[in-house]
């Protein structure tokens, strides 16, 4: 079985909040796993939570951290609600 979820680019930010004088707060996601379905399609659900996570504070290590391990996690439900 193919992996569901690859790394992002080392330079991946994500927009995370608007700052109280209205600026765009950006948090840099560097290896940030970006879920995908068995067909290659991107998985918005596992997605949201996944930067959900991120912006609560769920930091990715080098190798993935905690957010990679999420997305392991979830690969089986994804495959099943795939099918």
């Amino acid at each position: 079985m193919a992996q569901l979820f690859r790394m992002a680019r080392r330079d991946f930010t994500v927009v995370g909040r608007a700052s109280r004088v209205h600026r765009p707060v950006i948090v840099e996601a560097g290896t940030f796993p970006v879920a995908r379905w068995p067909n290659g399609r991107y998985c918005l659900p596992v997605g949201l939570f996944l930067a959900k996570k991120l912006l609560g504070g769920c930091r990715s290590a080098p190798n993935g951290g905690t957010l990679k391990t999420y997305a392991c996690y979830m690969a089986p439900l994804v495959r099943y609600c795939y099918e």
